[in-house]
């Protein structure tokens, strides 16, 4: 189920699944193994997530190859919400011209690009893409 585990410091641990599932599912999943889904709430979030995915040797660019970050809006609307927290989407680093809000685009992914930086980009979510969850160790 999951690939690497990354220790980020001496409390958070970050989980990267290797199995592709639609966003709904990766979150149950990351819940079924005792885990939170992973949310990038700061520049530092944003650091951790790109140094456990870096650290992932297989990976490639493109929003195709992309990994859920739960984030998600609700119908139509342009204000993104993290599923785990409820709390709203402050901090981004979307790619240009993204989120596009495009029907049915909800859910919101982070891809490596060409030129080894990452991005965010709003998608079905029904796409199967992997995952990032976080663990706990005060928990």
């Amino acid at each position: 189920m999951f690939k690497i585990t990354v220790a980020w410091n001496d409390s958070v641990k970050l989980v990267v699944s290797k199995e592709s599932t639609t966003f709904l599912d990766a979150y149950l999943r990351c819940h079924q193994y005792g885990y939170d889904a992973f949310e990038i709430l700061s520049e530092e979030d944003e650091r951790q997530v790109e140094y456990a995915l870096n650290s992932h040797s297989t990976i490639t660019s493109g929003w195709q190859n992309g990994y859920w970050i739960f984030a998600l809006n609700l119908g139509k609307s342009s204000n993104y919400y993290w599923l785990e927290s409820g709390k709203p989407l402050i901090y981004s680093i979307f790619s240009p011209g993204q989120p596009d809000n495009a029907d049915p685009h909800n859910c919101l992914l982070i891809s490596k690009t060409t030129n080894g930086s990452f991005e965010w980009h709003d998608v079905r979510c029904d796409q199967k893409l992997r995952f990032i969850c976080k663990y706990l160790k005060n928990k």
